[in-house]
């Protein structure tokens, strides 16, 4: 993913999955859980497990 736009997320994973770190880095690999949806808050408040 290219950091430009994606600073937050960035500022967490830094290159730990991959990437340059200057303009790139990349995300962990999830398995395939059918429809499983998955959300990441980088603002507010984050979901409850509930």
């Amino acid at each position: 993913m290219p950091i430009q736009g994606n600073e937050a997320i960035f500022s967490l994973l830094e290159t730990r999955y991959g990437g340059d770190g200057y303009k790139d880095f990349a995300l962990p690999k999830v398995p395939n859980l059918g429809n499983a949806r998955y959300i990441i808050c980088v603002k507010g408040d984050f979901p409850s497990r509930s």
